[in-house]
């Protein structure tokens, strides 16, 4: 896995790696020497040890030339920083969905991958690292005043800016990517070609299957912090009454729009989302009870599914978004709430989502790791087959794992 992962690396165009790049090469080739001579140390007597990521060889690669750049500080290492410090960065999907594509471009052009998002709460608040460390340095790197890099609006422009500095050792993005920007941006002749010889597979970025990449960035960058996931545990009590942890539910996601000066997206009595969450749960729950939990960034579209949908239940703490709702001395722990929120959707065993990329997102990064299978439908394409094939839809395993599942 390793051996085919450093033989795509030397592929690669040495204007795309940079400086780093021999360093790149020699560290992952002692990764390798160190691999060989462990499997040959090992026996049938070992006990087993801790289960290992569902992850691509590539991205556990990644992972550990990451480590090893920032635990060995090197002249020649080079950064991109994710940054939101004020200003619109989008709500969370649109900065999840930047976080992730800002990943995707460190791993392109060889960089090491940082976040700093101190707006409107730092975000270490809900997320910790997972197997990549992207906050210990992001303040210093930051403090050494980082090339800045808006996206926001000029995405191609900002493209070409980071090809045209690949020897700049620290640069800072500000971006508040949409789900069209991110697909723009790996589709880009440069960035595509690099991933794709990493193993990348680019070519199926977009839904269905194409979510598996934002699952595999979410899986390697983010575990939620005890914070968030007290506050999702608070959500939960406080609308079913029960305090232990979420057991089976399906949940829908009606983003109305025209609050927070956002455009109207859905009536908030459109009875399609009804429809397709009594669908999804004949389906799913077989006779037995399934709680519908219910999303909604207005009062009243909740109060008309929970009329209209037996058992549907909701929180009726006011919606807060993060880039557009006033700040105040709470704001921390709306930002929790919304964060809470998202997370329920993530975790719901079956998602009726509309669009907006809240919950478009919570399905991305929900996933299943290695087949890539979600159930989650759209509240307009809802019929019986759109519930199977989501259930059962999967990534061919060629495409990803080919010397790693067979």
């Amino acid at each position: 896995m390793l051996r085919k992962f450093i033989s795509s690396v030397k592929k690669r165009r040495l204007g795309l790696l940079g400086a780093c790049g021999a360093v790149y090469l020699i560290f992952i080739s002692v990764i390798i020497v160190l691999h060989d001579a462990l499997s040959l140390s090992r026996t049938g007597n070992d006990s087993p040890g801790p289960p290992t990521p569902a992850l691509p060889g590539w991205l556990l690669a990644y992972a550990e030339y990451h480590s090893d750049q920032l635990q060995n500080h090197r002249h020649t290492t080079r950064f991109l920083v994710y940054v939101c410090t004020g200003g619109l960065c989008g709500g969370i999907g649109d900065r999840v969905t930047g976080i992730v594509t800002a990943f995707y471009l460190a791993v392109a052009t060889n960089r090491v991958f940082l976040v700093h998002n101190p707006s409107p709460v730092d975000l270490g608040v809900v997320l910790n690292t997972s197997n990549i460390d992207w906050k210990t340095h992001a303040g210093y790197v930051m403090s050494q005043r980082p090339l800045s890099i808006g996206m926001i609006d000029r995405v191609g422009e900002s493209l070409d800016l980071l090809n045209d500095n690949a020897e700049q050792r620290l640069i800072a993005l500000r971006t508040n990517l949409n789900l069209t920007d991110r697909d723009y941006i790996l589709s880009r002749k440069e960035f595509a070609l690099s991933l794709q010889n990493l193993g990348v597979p680019v070519d199926t970025w977009r839904p269905p299957n194409g979510g598996i990449l934002f699952a595999w960035a979410w899986s390697a960058l983010f575990t939620p912090t005890s914070a968030l996931d007290e506050a999702v545990r608070a959500k939960w009590a406080r609308v079913t009454g029960f305090e232990g942890s979420l057991d089976s539910y399906v949940a829908v996601h009606i983003r109305t729009g025209g609050h927070w000066g956002d455009g109207k997206r859905h009536d908030p009595a459109n009875d399609e989302f009804a429809e397709c969450a009594k669908r999804v749960v004949k389906r799913m729950s077989a006779g037995a009870a399934l709680s519908v939990y219910v999303a909604s960034d207005d009062h009243n579209a909740k109060m008309s599914l929970q009329q209209k949908v037996p058992g549907a239940v909701f929180d009726p703490v006011l919606p807060f978004h993060i880039d557009k709702s006033g700040r105040g001395l709470d704001a921390q722990e709306k930002f929790l709430e919304t964060w809470a929120e998202f997370m329920i959707l993530s975790r719901a065993d079956c998602l009726v989502y509309s669009r907006s990329g809240f919950s478009e997102v919570a399905v991305s990064v929900s996933r299943d790791l290695v087949r890539g299978h979600r159930c989650a439908v759209q509240f307009d394409s809802c019929s019986t087959e759109d519930i199977d094939r989501s259930r059962s839809n999967f990534v061919p395993l060629r495409l990803y794992w080919p010397n790693d599942v067979k």
